[in-house]
């Protein structure tokens, strides 16, 4: 498997972890067996185009993230907000003006 390969199944996996989301539940999303996702993630398996579109999909990042390592913050803060509810919405909110202010 070549090196890049490898860095987009760590990333894939870096993300996935960090939703929380077992590889179950992110095969569910993808439409993706567990076992292939976990071949990603270790970079035992090639993939196609497709399945990191879907992969992207279900993670809510940005393809661009998967393949280069980079990605437009704004789409994983707003997936993440979508996920809290009110009262974690403002607290998020007022932590984020508070580094805001500070920097």
């Amino acid at each position: 498997m070549k090196k890049i390969d490898i860095n987009i199944g760590y990333r894939i996996r870096g993300v996935r972890e960090e939703l929380r989301l077992s590889r179950e539940a992110f095969s569910e999303l993808s439409g993706i067996s567990p076992d292939f996702i976990s071949d990603i993630e270790n970079g035992k398996k090639d993939f196609t185009v497709g399945m990191l579109k879907k992969l992207c999909k279900a993670l809510n990042i940005d393809f661009e993230y998967i393949i280069c390592g980079t990605e437009n913050q704004c789409s994983h803060i707003s997936f993440l907000a979508s996920q809290m509810n009110g009262k974690q919405r403002k607290i998020a909110i007022e932590l984020l003006k508070t580094i805001l202010s500070v920097c």
